[in-house]
């Protein structure tokens, strides 16, 4: 599986606003699917096969654009967190795992 994270930032002024947060949520992650699905299905040969590309979202409301500076600063250093502990899971040899503790878990190794 491939796991990729996208931001979108939108202006205040935006009149997508007037929508609920799941609103702008489904209309933002139904048109990124689309536009990944789209030139693969129009453009090749290649049909899709499973799995099919899926993406999940979440609206966050910043007040101020310090807070939005915040959030997103703290985003991309989670998200290399993540990217760490996966690399470092895929890394550790197996003879090192206790195969009781083995698991999707990096830290149940030893």
């Amino acid at each position: 599986m491939v796991s990729a994270t996208y931001s979108f930032v939108f202006h205040r002024l935006c009149p997508l606003f007037e929508k609920r947060a799941s609103k702008l949520v489904m209309i933002v992650v139904s048109m990124w699917t689309a536009c990944c699905v789209f030139p693969v299905a129009f453009f090749t040969d290649v049909s899709l096969t499973a799995p099919l590309p899926s993406f999940d979202g979440r609206a966050v409301q910043c007040p101020s654009v310090q807070n939005l500076r915040d959030y997103m600063s703290w985003r991309q250093v989670h998200l290399l967190i993540v990217r760490l502990a996966k690399l470092s899971w895929r890394e550790i040899p197996p003879e090192m795992c206790v195969p009781a503790n083995c698991g999707p878990s990096w830290w149940m190794c030893v």
